[in-house]
């Protein structure tokens, strides 16, 4: 099978244009967006395991959706592409177009970094996937891609955060689309833990980052990154700037808290993708060369990994 599906948002306010192309088809079905990126390396890299299911950021009952191409766009799972606009089903060549208000290519649903299925009629095997990245032209942009590692023997998580970001050569940044991977490492790697806070700090990390008494783990890192010096008229007051500062006001937020716009993460579950309009890697306001500081599990406000 080859050919692709293409995506084209002018802005966050204009509905999105889809082109479909696909040849060698073979009894097929239905193809959807999906919740991550398709994992390099796996024998079988379009599996649950690793891939996931629909992406549904606003919990629409799958259940509840009527057939394929029969009901309004907001009745099906934002990624569920066959629900929406029909299958692939009968054909060998698949080409067509569409448009949608809710095929987000910016803010928190953004389609970008997650994956494309296409899957077998017969009990809808997941048959090809391929990830969701974007197309610019090199000579108008280019793009920035960065990780912090928590691979360190004696630490505390394991994984990866891995992020990338779209530099116009206007000097325009798109939103900082993020991937995250972790876990807990060495015999605890099947622990669960939930609600971590995550924070950009001023500075790298050091050789702290892996002593066992929190109170001086990550101290080198300093303090949260608030290069715009985001200050409110009672700065002190903690629950004022939680009122303030949010999902849907993420310029009143510090850079550096991350989690305030995004939410908390959780370590030992699924690989997870999230969108970010305020996390900058390049410029003068740069996150690179500084440092992702977890706090520990249930909200607390100690340095964890």
């Amino acid at each position: 099978m080859k050919g692709k599906l293409e995506m084209l948002q002018q802005s966050e306010y204009e509905l999105t244009n889809v082109e479909v192309n696909l040849k060698g088809l073979s009894d097929n079905s239905g193809y959807h967006v999906h919740v991550t990126p398709v994992e390099g390396d796996l024998e079988f890299p379009c599996e649950s395991s690793t891939l996931y299911g629909h992406w549904n950021p606003r919990n629409v009952d799958a259940k509840s959706s009527p057939p394929p191409a029969i009901g309004s766009s907001d009745m099906y799972e934002m990624g569920d592409l066959s629900g929406k606009f029909g299958t692939l089903d009968g054909v060998s060549e698949f080409e067509t177009a569409y448009n949608d208000s809710r095929l987000p290519l910016f803010g928190y649903e953004s389609l970008i970094g997650r994956s494309i299925v296409i899957h077998k009629r017969e009990k809808m095997l997941r048959w090809a996937c391929s990830t969701l990245e974007r197309g610019y032209s090199p000579g108008e942009a280019r793009e920035i891609r960065a990780i912090a590692s928590f691979h360190n023997p004696n630490g505390f998580a394991y994984g990866y955060l891995r992020m990338t970001q779209l530099i116009g050569n206007d000097g325009s940044q798109s939103d900082t689309i993020i991937e995250i991977k972790l876990r807990h490492p060495g015999e605890q790697d099947k622990n669960v833990t939930r609600n971590h806070h995550w924070k950009i700090f001023v500075n790298p990390i050091g050789v702290d980052a892996t002593v066992k008494t929190t109170a001086t783990r990550c101290v080198a890192g300093g303090y949260v990154w608030n290069p715009f010096y985001t200050q409110l008229a009672d700065p002190l007051n903690d629950e004022l700037y939680r009122q303030e500062c949010g999902p849907d006001s993420p310029l009143r937020c510090y850079v550096g808290d991350v989690s305030a716009r995004l939410g908390t993460i959780d370590i030992g579950v699924q690989r997870s993708v999230v969108s970010d309009p305020n996390f900058p890697l390049e410029g003068d306001v740069s996150a690179l060369g500084r440092s992702i500081v977890i706090m520990g599990p249930n909200n607390s406000n100690e340095r964890y990994a």
